[in-house]
């Protein structure tokens, strides 16, 4: 677990997910006295001392935490009080050095998570006609509620669509980027962060301010939105998509998955199909929605 400390916690934003664990022992070296720029000096031979050693590490961090503190971004770690507990949980019984528990959050907007149940919101990019009107006619209702708020991840398609009706009803939404807040991805999600942190919610990522999109940063991103809600809804997904590998991770996570249903001779949601037939809940409409989202909610702790 990361210590209390914005500084370090940009340093370990920087570094390789196994080096981020050795960070932690930094913080009694810095309080004692030692300076940022020598604190490698005293650390054993192995990958972080030469890390800290080369390039300017240090100075990278303090930018970071510079450019955090200009735009109204607030960074989270584990232990700090906003961190969610829920990140807590899974980073705890992660193994060192591994990506499943999230080290550092870059956060815009207020965390909803810290008094609101989070309904995760996934699916296709192009989705078909049929999923976007269930989401247009049962969706709204779950998302008036004043204890909910909804997760997804700015993408085109369903995504947006989760955000945007979110919007339209008062409900707090975040949306989880596959890059830094100073480079947002999608870009045309840009034009929907001032609207997104006055809902109450937030743009979150784990990547510095300047990190661009990269393919590899959809999984990591997509095990967050899976895990960060008391529900994941798949509103549709076809096999060897983006959004199936997300309701994996829920289920791993041991975080229930609901799907709408689809016809089988609709090949976008042959994926959603299989997570039916591996026991995810169906939902026919907002009642069903609602009554497992309460039900889950209740069996986590509120």
């Amino acid at each position: 677990m990361l210590p209390l400390d914005p500084l370090l916690a940009c340093l370990a934003s920087c570094l390789p997910d196994s080096l981020r664990p050795g960070v932690a022992g930094l913080l009694p070296l810095l309080q004692s006295g030692v300076a940022a720029g020598s604190v490698s000096a005293h650390l054993p031979d192995g990958e972080l001392r030469r890390r800290l050693a080369s390039g300017d590490p240090w100075g990278d961090a303090r930018r970071i935490l510079e450019w955090c503190a200009g735009n109204g971004v607030r960074i989270l770690y584990p232990g700090h009080p906003d961190y969610p507990a829920r990140f807590s949980r899974f980073h705890e019984g992660s193994a060192a050095g591994s990506s499943e528990g999230a080290s550092v959050l870059f956060v815009r907007g207020e965390p909803p998570w810290r008094s609101r149940i989070g309904l995760g919101i996934v699916g296709s990019r192009s989705p078909t006609a049929a999923a976007l009107a269930w989401m247009d006619a049962h969706l709204p209702p779950v998302l008036s509620n004043p204890g909910v708020y909804s997760i997804s991840g700015g993408a085109r398609g369903v995504d947006q669509k989760a955000h945007a009706l979110s919007l339209r009803v008062g409900c707090p939404t975040v949306a989880f980027l596959p890059s830094g807040l100073a480079r947002i991805y999608p870009a045309e999600f840009i034009a929907w962060a001032d609207a997104v942190v006055a809902s109450g919610g937030a743009l979150v990522t784990e990547y510095p301010p300047s990190e661009p999109m990269r393919k590899c940063h959809f999984h990591r991103r997509n095990r967050l939105i899976a895990r960060l809600g008391a529900v994941c809804l798949v509103a549709e997904a076809a096999r060897k998509s983006g959004t199936l590998i997300t309701a994996r991770y829920a289920k791993e996570a041991g975080v229930p998955v609901a799907v709408l249903p689809a016809s089988p001779l609709e090949p976008k949601a042959m994926g959603s199909l299989d997570l039916l037939f591996e026991g995810a809940q169906p939902l026919r409409d907002a009642r069903d929605l609602g009554e497992f989202l309460a039900l889950n909610a209740r069996l986590d702790g509120g």
